[in-house]
């Protein structure tokens, strides 16, 4: 079957979800560097390449990218914006993580390239990062939504297929923060343990998603340009988090 592979570049504070111009801003300064596909590929290369978005059960196929307005529109709902990449060498892109030495053959590379946001914190819990000690308000209310309940959710919040953390308490109004919340993270390589406050936690995410079409054996991390323009965008720190699975 094989090992897959993600990567996340999550922002700081983890709390941090972005408004529709900065979004808009972000999509088109990603577009102007060659990280994104500027537009719908012809028609021989259209099997390779799809843009498209899902808010929660709904799944929409796109054939421009969202202006701000439609943005403005989802932000308070669960969505994910997803660009498959299906041959890398049919497009005149940057591929967004460095090191490159395990594919020689650029027509074997495929990736996703996903944003990811919701109006609570999407709990992500990969092979590798432990769940927190306690998903609690200090008034004593749980804060999870756990797999379990995500179906019964109004409307349905199964989109990410994880647990959500709340961003705000439902018993006393008080707002979440979880970047101080201490995460056990082992390396999968080094087998080294990390406490990583947040752990790959948050509202708002960039995701290379390279399924089994990793590039290198090594760590990897995503090319600097785009985690500067992603923090010159938004106005925030970042970090990254891995994930194989």
């Amino acid at each position: 079957m094989g090992v897959e592979y993600r990567h996340f570049l999550l922002p700081r504070p983890n709390r941090f979800l972005p408004t529709a111009a900065q979004l808009e801003t972000f999509l088109k300064r990603m577009i102007d560097a060659r990280w994104l596909p500027v537009e719908l590929p012809s028609s021989e290369v259209n099997r390779s390449y799809r843009f498209r978005a899902h808010r929660a059960r709904e799944h929409l196929a796109l054939d421009a990218m969202p202006s701000a307005a439609s943005l403005a529109e989802w932000l308070d709902r669960d969505t994910k914006l997803v660009w498959s990449i299906g041959q890398f060498s049919h497009f005149s892109l940057n591929y967004p993580l460095t090191p490159l030495d395990r594919w020689q053959n650029l027509d074997e590379m495929y990736y996703d390239m996903v944003i990811e946001w919701s109006p609570d914190y999407i709990y992500r819990l990969p092979d590798g990062i432990d769940p927190f000690d306690r998903v609690v308000c200090p008034c004593g209310a749980s804060l999870e939504i756990d797999d379990s309940e995500l179906h019964i959710e109004e409307p349905v919040r199964d989109l990410f297929y994880t647990s959500i953390i709340r961003a705000s308490c439902p018993a006393c109004g008080r707002q979440a923060d979880v970047s101080d919340w201490p995460a056990v993270v082992r390396d999968d390589k080094t087998g080294i343990l990390n406490v990583v406050p947040g752990g790959a936690t948050s509202r708002f995410s960039l995701i290379v998603d390279c399924g089994k079409g990793y590039p290198s054996s090594n760590r990897m991390e995503l090319k600097p340009e785009i985690v500067a323009l992603f923090r010159e965008t938004f106005g925030c720190d970042s970090y990254e988090c891995i994930e194989y699975y």
